[in-house]
């Protein structure tokens, strides 16, 4: 079974959500697993982004053609 692990910041604590995929999710994450040579595991961390409005923090190369400057914090 495929999990989210959301991690979320509201002061004063970081908490962590465990959420499961909807059909939409799994749908979005097909379309960029079949873009290119990325992960499965990868293209939910994306999906799950943009749902979020988060920043993926990340010093992986895959990630370069599928997410915009701003979308990504790079780790060096």
């Amino acid at each position: 079974m495929l999990w989210y692990f959301v991690i979320c910041y509201k002061k004063p604590a970081i908490y962590v959500k465990v959420k499961l995929p909807k059909r939409e999710n799994i749908l979005q994450a097909s379309e960029f697993k079949s873009r290119g040579n990325i992960s499965y595991a990868d293209c939910f961390v994306i999906d799950l982004a943009k749902v979020y409005k988060g920043i993926i923090v990340t010093g992986d190369k895959e990630f370069e053609n599928f997410v915009k400057k701003g979308e990504i914090m790079w780790l060096d």
